[in-house]
């Protein structure tokens, strides 16, 4: 085992001799919001992720104060006017918490229709792996699917539509997914089914 000082952690030879280990192990320091012998918390490793994927990504208090909330709170609800980049900053943060554990995370992204889902949520997934080559996933747009791997309909993000249809079935689609890490995000609320958000 290698010890990395600046965090206080050891991790083997794979990641530390890797291309990629700063991201590895400002990932896993988010994961496990390692706070204590040099750690900086979910937060601030949250924004090293972003910083090292997205360096060009702009930062401003609403972003965040919503990215610190997400990190720091199980259940969150915003609300703000059109055009706040409440719909980013939730994909940013889903995105981010799937790669963190890529193998063993669902992220399910929801908003009202199909036409919206692909309108509002899923681009933002979209623009974020595409912005970044080399990461791991299989993206099938034709299923508002990123797949940790080619096949793997356990492991991923997930973008559902909730209003088009029975409802019971949208809500089984999302009680059906179960996995060692979940992200539930349900974006337009107010329009969104009450069984939904049970």
């Amino acid at each position: 085992m290698t010890k990395v000082n600046t965090y206080g952690l050891k991790f083997g030879d794979a990641i530390v001799k890797s291309p990629n280990a700063a991201l590895h192990i400002e990932l896993y320091c988010f994961r496990v919001d390692h706070k204590t012998n040099g750690g900086l918390g979910a937060y601030r490793h949250f924004r090293n992720v972003c910083s090292l994927l997205w360096p060009k990504m702009e930062w401003h208090p609403w972003m965040e104060w919503s990215c610190r909330t997400l990190c720091e709170y199980q259940i969150v609800t915003f609300t703000g006017c059109a055009a706040a980049s409440k719909t980013w900053i939730a994909g940013v943060f889903g995105f981010v918490f799937w790669l963190a554990e890529q193998q063993h995370t669902s992220v399910v992204l929801t908003t009202t229709t199909g036409k919206m889902v692909r309108r509002r949520i899923w681009p933002v997934i979209q623009q974020l792996y595409r912005d970044c080559p080399g990461l791991p996933g299989n993206m099938v747009d034709s299923k508002t699917t990123l797949q940790a791997r080619m096949g793997d309909d356990k492991n991923g993000i997930f973008g559902i539509a909730v209003a088009d249809g029975p409802v019971d079935k949208a809500v089984g689609n999302i009680k059906g997914v179960h996995n060692k890490r979940m992200l539930v995000v349900i974006d337009e609320a107010t329009d969104t089914p009450e069984a939904i958000l049970r």
